[in-house]
């Protein structure tokens, strides 16, 4: 994607979009953790000292239930890695991902998949029974740690609607991690 422009949404300490910008593409960071985007910042300072044969990325504070603050058709790449599964309602969000995506552009997105909810069913159905927490947040609490307020699993199908429904269509859909993770490799139909 050199020459690209990339949307990151949550991108936590910065090693995806660093990895778009080293290869060339314009980056945009964004999350709602604004200590992410320190972590984020001070990641790209250490590689321009190296090198500095790419261009510095914008960082973007995202605020929670906003529509994101780009025009339409604004991004060649939409990616979102390990976000969207804790987002209780991401219809919106994904629909966000698809407007500002350029007819034609790609979103790349990883979700967590039922196998990985079953190889902690066990301690979610602990942490539900026992001790009265709910059970996507014990799912998260499993996955992200004690505290952490929401996860949930998307089935194929179940990401192939999410993705569908928001005018995004699915060309790939990869499991790694012996099946613990699915990215999918969507694109925006033209308009």
């Amino acid at each position: 994607h050199a020459g690209a422009s990339v949307l990151e949404y949550g991108c936590g300490g910065g090693s995806d979009a660093r990895s778009y910008a080293v290869r060339g593409a314009n980056v945009t960071a964004c999350d709602i953790v604004p200590e992410n985007l320190v972590a984020a910042a001070n990641r790209f300072g250490e590689i321009a000292c190296l090198d500095g044969k790419f261009t510095m990325p914008s960082f973007v504070h995202l605020v929670v239930s906003n529509p994101l603050p780009f025009e339409d058709a604004s991004f060649d790449v939409v990616t979102s890695h390990g976000v969207v599964h804790h987002i209780v309602e991401p219809d919106s969000v994904v629909a966000e991902f698809a407007r500002v995506l350029k007819p034609g552009g790609v979103c790349y997105l990883m979700l967590y998949t039922e196998n990985l909810w079953s190889k902690f069913v066990k301690q979610i159905y602990d942490l539900v029974v026992r001790h009265g927490i709910p059970e996507r947040e014990a799912f998260a609490w499993c996955t992200d740690g004690a505290g952490a307020p929401y996860a949930r699993s998307y089935t194929d199908a179940e990401g192939r609607e999410l993705f569908e429904c928001a005018g995004l269509k699915v060309e790939k859909a990869t499991t790694w991690l012996n099946g613990l993770f699915r990215t999918f490799k969507t694109r925006k139909t033209q308009q």
